[in-house]
């Protein structure tokens, strides 16, 4: 009830949808008028956007739909977390590893828009205890039901991919060190069934990716090679070649995460309370004169940077407690070896993404704090026990008792070391709606607008036209008069894409219509003369 609470509280503080909500939107528009074709032609893989085409019934927007559908499996996330944990570990440290992704700030902005990834996250993580269960078990039925996890996740977002292959990889590992005809047969026929889970939903997916790319692939945003960075890490040498050919999807969600710097961000950015890009910026024109070894060191320093803003500073601590304790009494080291597992996955995958193409994002990492939780559980458990077994002799009885009245006083104050980034209000975003519904009152006839945020043009009917990116005042308006554009609506960002607007604006040129500004945010809509 408390993830449900502070999810939808986030939805009414956040009026103004994601740039990648937009996209999925109209990918969930081309599947309920049965245009499949057109849909499965966008990189964004589609059983998101096909679920809000399915929740999107009459009275029932798209955009009120995937934002359902974000909360509901925002919830089911902290309650899968609480499952295995109690499976994997013990009742206490599931219940305080459930409530701090109930609390996680970027968990809970992300179930609070139309976005993909709390449904990711839920299939990931059970992808993720399926998986260890099964390992564990060697039940045949918990291996398909894995590979179907894996595969949902997978139709989600690609990096879904990763659990098949842990799981798999673990059962390579049992098929070598297996004795015996019959535990080679065993495993084997395991392994087959996870493939077969796996296969029997992503298939049809995967052979239409290689009838539309001519190839066989598993994404239609990147290579799986180029993605990781692997294939460029020996030819790139701070070339950013990868960065400028980046789809809408990483460009939108980086520009989603700049905007943090002046305030909330359509995304979560603005959670860890620094401003410019964070983990998501690109590296600098000037990195390609610099050593090998350093360049190399900077990328795994970023990366480690960025998985601490997404893991949290408060939490850092509890982590390293879990961690340390964890080392300490030598037990469940089946199941770290697992967790550490996806890390390693994830982190060397990022590391080569960094070093290639400067281009690390927080919803990436979310991957690696998520399997952590139990970690930092464990630590804010033993952190909890460590404090009780110091206060005077009437309170000892509550050590190892955190569902105590003291306990949860603790708990309180852990959570209310994040609270106030969690529940940080967005409602600034509002003039880009107010922006866009006055277009649509006034000028609903304009058949298009040239604009660097498409938000703005979200709300209106018009057809988005992208401002260029380092481009010039004059180039802009020779475009917006190639393209019969009569309208161009710049945001507080337009001088990262237009340097020279402002000291080149001429009345000439353009008559200002309206502007709307806050205190970190601006929108003006100027009418081309």
């Amino acid at each position: 009830m408390l993830a449900c609470a502070v999810r939808l509280y986030i939805w009414h503080v956040t009026p103004v949808i994601s740039r990648d909500g937009m996209e999925f939107i109209k990918i969930a528009k081309y599947f309920r008028d049965g245009n499949f074709s057109d849909g499965l032609k966008h990189s964004y893989h589609p059983l998101y956007p096909l679920l809000i085409s399915l929740v999107s019934i009459p009275g029932i927007g798209f955009e009120i739909s995937g934002r359902l559908i974000s909360v509901f499996f925002g919830m089911l996330s902290v309650i899968t977390v609480y499952i295995f944990g109690k499976k994997i570990f013990e009742p206490q440290v599931a219940f305080v590893s459930a409530l701090l992704l109930a609390f996680q700030p970027y968990a809970v902005r992300y179930s609070a828009n139309v976005w993909s990834d709390p449904t990711y996250s839920f299939f990931y993580l059970l992808g993720f205890g399926l998986g260890y269960m099964a390992i564990v078990s060697k039940k045949s039925g918990l291996f398909f039901l894995a590979g179907m996890a894996s595969a949902c996740a997978y139709l989600t977002r690609p990096e879904g991919i990763s659990i098949i292959l842990i799981v798999s990889f673990w059962m390579i590992v049992q098929l070598v060190v297996g004795f015996g005809k019959s535990a080679w047969r065993g495993n084997l026929n395991r392994l087959c069934l996870l493939l077969a889970g796996f296969l029997i939903l992503s298939a049809p997916y995967i052979i239409y990716l290689k009838h539309h790319t001519h190839a066989w692939t598993l994404t239609q945003k990147k290579q799986i090679s180029n993605v990781s960075g692997i294939n460029m890490l020996w030819n790139t040498h701070g070339d950013n070649q990868f960065f400028e050919d980046a789809s809408y999807s990483q460009k939108g969600a980086m520009d989603d995460l700049v905007d943090a710097g002046k305030g909330e961000s359509s995304s979560v950015g603005s959670v860890h309370g620094e401003t410019g890009t964070g983990g998501n910026s690109p590296l600098p024109d000037s990195v390609s004169g610099q050593s090998s070894g350093r360049k190399y060191f900077e990328s795994f320093y970023k990366v480690l940077n960025t998985l601490v803003i997404t893991q949290q500073y408060p939490f850092l601590l509890f982590l390293i407690v879990g961690v340390i304790h964890t080392i300490k009494i030598r037990e469940n080291k089946k199941v770290n070896f697992y967790i550490l597992s996806y890390i390693s996955l994830f982190l060397i995958i990022l590391y080569f993404l960094k070093v290639t193409s400067g281009y690390v994002d927080y919803r990436h990492l979310m991957n690696v704090v998520m399997v952590m939780l139990f970690w930092t559980g464990m630590g804010v458990s033993n952190t909890y026990n460590w404090l009780m077994s110091r206060v005077p002799k009437r309170q000892k009885y509550q050590a190892g008792k955190i569902f105590s009245r003291t306990g949860v006083v603790f708990l309180c104050v852990v959570v209310a070391s994040i609270l106030p980034k969690t529940l940080r209000s967005s409602m600034d975003q509002a003039i880009y709606m107010d922006a866009g519904i006055w277009i649509k009152t006034f000028y609903a006839d304009v058949p298009s607008i040239l604009t660097s945020d498409p938000r703005v043009i979200y709300y209106t009917n018009s057809q988005w036209i992208e401002t260029p990116v380092k481009s010039s005042y004059d180039e802009v308006l020779k475009l917006a008069k190639q393209n019969n554009v009569s309208l161009i609506v710049v945001t507080e960002n337009i001088t990262r894409h237009v340097p020279d607007f402002f000291l080149r604006l001429n009345d000439n040129d353009v008559k200002e219509l309206l502007a709307l500004e806050t205190k970190n945010r601006k929108v003006i809509v100027y009418k081309v003369l």
